[in-house]
């Protein structure tokens, strides 16, 4: 039985070796950068292309830098906004998950009370067991954790920190990838035209 790559020779079809070696390159993941590509295309180099990862650290080194700017009073008035605001949405969502319990309550009591003929028991015991996981999962309690200033401060400057060095080590990461691409493409093209 032909696979993918050999049906044009199953099917009596003449392909070039290097037309065969590329469907098969391709195929083990060489030019993933082309995967939306026509298969014909000739393919390619890969780019290095790591403008979302500059953004992404200059806009960390920004954050970072405003912030070391700012007075202690400056930082304790921020860290008491940060307090009211996860105040208020631990409110919310206290709220909100008490409502969404009743919600499934009712709808489990629905199905309890439901009576149903020996062939529907097993659709009933699914739709209480989604309704139960459900309730476990969804509704059960959290409590509200709220930073102390040292945690807090910690996190808008170590925190920030450790963000722009992962960012860094993706485009290092970026660079080696699109090397060791750019490496397996020279040397497949260097055998083909041996």
């Amino acid at each position: 039985m032909p696979s993918g790559y050999t049906v044009d020779l199953y099917e009596g079809n003449d392909i070039e070796f290097s037309d065969f070696v590329m469907s098969c390159a391709r195929g083990m993941g060489a030019f993933i950068h082309q995967r939306d590509e026509h298969i014909g295309n000739e393919p390619t180099r890969m780019l290095l292309d790591v403008s979302m990862e500059k953004r992404q650290i200059d806009s960390l080194q920004q954050e970072y830098d405003e912030f070391t700017a700012l007075t202690l009073e400056e930082q304790e008035g921020l860290y008491e906004i940060y307090c009211e605001d996860t105040k208020r949405c631990y409110r919310e969502s206290e709220g909100n998950r008490v409502a969404m319990r009743k919600r499934y309550a009712d709808m489990l009591m629905k199905v309890l009370l439901w009576e149903v003929p020996e062939e529907l028991k097993s659709l009933k015991e699914f739709m209480e067991k989604q309704l139960r996981d459900s309730i476990d999962f969804d509704t059960r309690f959290r409590q509200m954790s709220l930073a102390t200033f040292a945690e807090w401060l910690h996190s808008k400057t170590d925190g920030v920190l450790k963000r722009i060095d992962y960012w860094e080590e993706s485009i290092l990461s970026e660079e080696r990838r699109v090397r060791e691409q750019n490496r397996y493409y020279e040397l497949l093209m260097a055998s083909l035209n041996s």
